[in-house]
């Protein structure tokens, strides 16, 4: 009895997982572009001194090739915005600022996907830098 409740709750576990791996039947696709890792004070880019820099490592996790969005919010709560196109499958995609705060924002669509836009970096900071 107990091993066939086990096994019950564990398949049902892992179907559950498999869909949230999945983008939504509207084509979300950023469920599956996840935060990997995230720093403060590592080396990036041409930041000097490299105390203040926030780093933000996103990964697709998804089954297909995507086009990406990463901000990251620095000094004075502005955005500094990285637009990547056909990530593969399992890559990474680095964003950081040199005053980082530790925030930041992704977007991500099907690669070549042109029927849905990301927002440029002004309407970011209009939106979210507040």
């Amino acid at each position: 009895m107990r091993l066939s409740l086990f096994l019950g709750i564990t398949l049902v576990s892992l179907f559950a997982f498999s869909f949230a791996l999945l983008p939504q039947a509207d084509g979300d696709y950023n469920g599956c572009f996840i935060k990997i890792r995230s720093a403060f004070g590592e080396a990036c880019g041409t930041c000097e001194p490299i105390t203040n820099t926030y780093k933000v490592v996103v990964q697709n996790t998804c089954e297909v090739p995507l086009d990406v969005q990463v901000c990251v919010q620095g000094k004075y709560n502005r955005y500094r915005c990285y637009q990547v196109n056909n990530v593969a499958i399992k890559d990474t995609v680095v964003a950081f600022d040199c005053n980082g705060t530790g925030s930041y924002l992704r977007w991500s669509r099907k690669a070549g996907d042109d029927t849905k836009t990301f927002p440029t970096k002004e309407e970011v900071n209009a939106e979210y830098a507040k």
